[in-house]
């Protein structure tokens, strides 16, 4: 019991401090609980979306990796067509694996 006691002493004893930990500590909460929807969601349906944008990102990774061989304009470039791929995943435009 004198655990909870010292951790009793460490909060704030003002309204506004006590209302922002609580308002943290729901939101860890929330976070904690909806983690198994979206372990759940990610292994089910946005890993096998998402595995179509590999080369994209390859090709943004190797290029970031050497940056001296490339311009700042082909990296922004790459990872533009990065992005747009995983946009077009999320929303159901590419689910199937690409021809390799």
């Amino acid at each position: 019991m004198d655990f909870l006691r010292v951790i009793i002493g460490l909060l704030p004893q003002s309204l506004g401090g006590r209302i922002a930990y609580g308002a943290a500590g729901a939101l860890g909460v929330g976070y904690i609980l909806s983690y198994p929807y979206n372990y759940i969601h990610y292994h089910r349906v946005e890993k096998y979306q998402l595995s179509v944008c590999w080369e994209h990102y390859l090709a943004y990774f190797q290029a970031t990796e050497e940056h001296y061989k490339h311009s700042p304009r082909e990296i922004n470039r790459r990872l533009m067509l990065y992005n747009e791929c995983i946009q077009s995943a999320r929303s159901g435009g590419k689910t199937y694996p690409p021809a390799l």
